[in-house]
């Protein structure tokens, strides 16, 4: 059985997975490299850990930061 952290992590893969040009440009311009990629997991994780969010909703909010 995969443990929390792992389930967060695949969970968090596949709606990275789902974003695009279109409905995320910054965050989809940031994840196309290793290093893009596992901050933005990290700001997920930090969004699901202190306010609550789920992954899918964490997306637009740091698509709204990085417009800023």
């Amino acid at each position: 059985m995969e443990n929390i952290e792992q389930q967060l992590r695949t969970e968090i893969m596949a709606q990275l997975k789902r974003v695009t040009t279109l409905n995320a440009p910054n965050v989809w311009n940031l994840i196309q490299t290793e290093s893009g990629y596992r901050d933005m997991e990290n700001r997920i994780i930090r969004m699901v850990a202190v306010e609550g969010l789920t992954p899918s909703a964490s997306i637009p909010h740091i698509e709204n930061e990085l417009c800023l």
